[in-house]
């Protein structure tokens, strides 16, 4: 883990903080879902309970709650997605909705996003409270004891301030709907549509029902054939939120598992839009009146933010989860130049003097191994042996993916042979003792035949006329559970992985999407979880191999064609 870069330091425990779910220390989850449970009506309050609840007390209402106490969870989970927790008054209305409407979750959530667009256009927000759920008594304002006592006496709660762009979301959020003349109007729906088919694992929940890639991409063929004052609330929450994603630029998977409604979608812009702007500095706009103005608003923040910081994602393999976390620039050009140990590597491998930092060097190593009757394959093999060796940042296997060297003029030609691939392992990785089932090359077959489709389908996002459907471009991303839901990283031992794109440039152009490195762990412990300050050290690595390509490339070389197919001789793995 890098030492130079305090303030990376910190993202860590914020990521951490948003998964504490599934983490030992659930014990604001348990009070909050209690609490919940006792609004709903369903669990009764424990007979010698104090003004506010304590652990025990908890317990007895979980204990309690039978098949209901899942539901809850499952629900306060969801609500929590993707900011690692949610406003307490909102908890409240659900948790009331869900008591009210008997357990049944879909109108519950219809009722819960009702009752927050009602509020936000009352001139007596609290009036609504009482009158929808029965509520009396003082208002209680405040936190976790606030919210207990009000639970425990029934009163009205509030935890935050008002939040007046809940109010009359239908209207706001049609209006840029039927603004479009008639035969735009399917045109981007149908562009959406394919757009959404691109993503990898879409995970919704929708009025009750997750809903995953086909399931959404569904919803938007519908909605090219109807009107949108014909669509339900939720199909024009689900709707909205593909055309604000597409103006803005935002990882739609961030709200991966989370409750969609219209109230929570524009929660989450909202406060996107907040936090990029205390990232750079500025002031925060207000919310203008339409959803797709917000999102363009929020577009224009992401574009300023990635001047002086790398986006990117902490993914959950198990449940499709994302998190988005910001890593400074500065803390990864800080460490850029060679370290002493990989220049003398490379000077004793290629016996040649290499002076110098940034890409200059880096081509003068690749001077040097062709000189001495070497490859650029032995380039980044070097390389990858020794990301492999690290001691700064261990890693299991280290994966180096990038263009053989053709089709740079169009690489959406790019066949899966065109796409190399390279894969160094730890001299200490034991296949038999972590459980891998492949052995070395087998390892490294099911990680290159992955890695070069991934290539060339996101190749087809630089075409109009494109051979098959296009895979978006990543973000640097940080995961655990790879192997969760993937057949290949089970057998190869891909479980907790960290990964960076770069950019390759040829003849003046630039291609992202073309080129990366992954860094992988077979052995499941939290405390080999990549963090996001791995990322710099993981960055450097990434540009490195931008920098090596661009010099074979310029050169005319290739790397070696043995890693664009599959490995059947023994030490082809090395």
């Amino acid at each position: 883990m890098i030492e130079a870069e305090p303030a990376v330091h910190t993202l860590d425990s914020d990521v951490e903080y948003r998964l504490r779910i599934i983490r030992d220390d659930a014990s604001h989850d348990d009070r909050a879902v209690a609490l919940g449970l006792l609004a709903t009506g369903i669990a009764g309050t424990p007979a010698e309970t104090p003004a506010l609840l304590d652990q025990k007390a908890v317990e007895t209402v979980l204990d309690q709650a039978g098949e209901w106490r899942s539901a809850l969870y499952d629900l306060w989970y969801r609500l929590r997605i993707p900011f690692g927790d949610a406003p307490l008054d909102s908890w409240y209305v659900l948790a009331l909705a869900f008591g009210k409407t008997g357990g049944d979750v879909p109108k519950a959530v219809e009722l819960h996003a009702g009752v927050l667009q009602r509020m936000a256009a009352a001139e007596d927000p609290i009036a609504v409270l009482r009158t929808e759920f029965g509520l009396t008594g003082e208002t209680r304002e405040g936190g976790e004891d606030a919210f207990a006592d009000a639970v425990l006496a029934r009163a009205p709660f509030r935890s935050a301030l008002p939040r007046p762009w809940h109010a009359g979301l239908r209207e706001r959020a049609l209006a840029p709907w039927t603004d479009l003349r008639e035969e735009e109007r399917p045109v981007l729906l149908l562009e959406l549509k394919q757009r959404i088919q691109g993503l990898e694992q879409v995970r919704f929940f929708v009025r009750g029902e997750v809903l995953e890639n086909k399931q959404v991409a569904a919803r938007l063929h519908d909605c090219a054939r109807t009107a949108p004052e014909e669509w339900d609330e939720a199909t024009l929450a689900v709707a909205t939120l593909a055309w604000m994603w597409r103006e803005s630029g935002f990882c739609l998977q961030e709200l991966n598992q989370s409750i969609l409604s219209l109230p929570l979608v524009i929660d989450f812009m909202v406060r996107r839009i907040r936090d990029y702007a205390a990232s750079a500095g500025v002031a925060a706009a207000e919310p203008p009146e339409s959803p797709i103005e917000l999102a363009r608003q929020l577009g224009r923040l992401r574009v300023r933010i990635e001047r002086d910081h790398l986006r990117c994602l902490q993914f959950d393999g198990s449940n499709w989860e994302r998190r988005e976390f910001l890593v400074p620039r500065s803390a990864c050009s800080a460490i850029l130049d060679l370290p002493g140990d990989l220049r003398e590597q490379l000077q004793d491998r290629f016996d040649a003097a290499l002076p110098g930092e940034g890409p200059p060097v880096w081509a003068a190593a690749m001077d040097a191994a062709t000189a001495a009757g070497a490859t650029p394959t032995d380039v980044i093999k070097e390389l990858a042996r020794w990301a492999a060796a690290d001691t700064a940042l261990p890693v299991d296997y280290a994966i180096f993916t990038t263009p053989i060297g053709v089709k740079l003029d169009a690489p959406w030609e790019l066949e899966y042979e065109d796409v190399f691939c390279y894969t160094a392992f730890h001299e200490g990785f034991d296949r038999d003792a972590e459980g891998v089932p492949f052995d070395h090359v087998g390892i490294q077959n099911a990680i290159g035949q992955r890695l070069r489709y991934n290539v060339v389908k996101k190749a087809q996002n630089y075409t109009l006329l494109r051979r098959f459907k296009a895979q978006s471009f990543n973000l640097p991303d940080i995961a655990v559970a790879e192997d969760a839901n993937h057949g290949g990283h089970r057998a190869a031992g891909i479980r907790l992985s960290c990964r960076i794109p770069t950019y390759i440039h040829h003849d003046g152009l630039t291609w992202k999407g073309l080129a990366d490195v992954r860094l992988n762990r077979t052995i499941y412990r939290e405390h080999l979880e990549f963090r996001p300050s791995d990322v710099p050290l993981a960055s450097r690595l990434a540009t490195w191999l931008g920098w090596i390509a661009d010099a074979a490339y310029a050169r005319g070389l290739e790397f070696d064609r043995v890693y664009g197919k599959k490995l059947t001789r023994p030490g082809e793995e090395k």
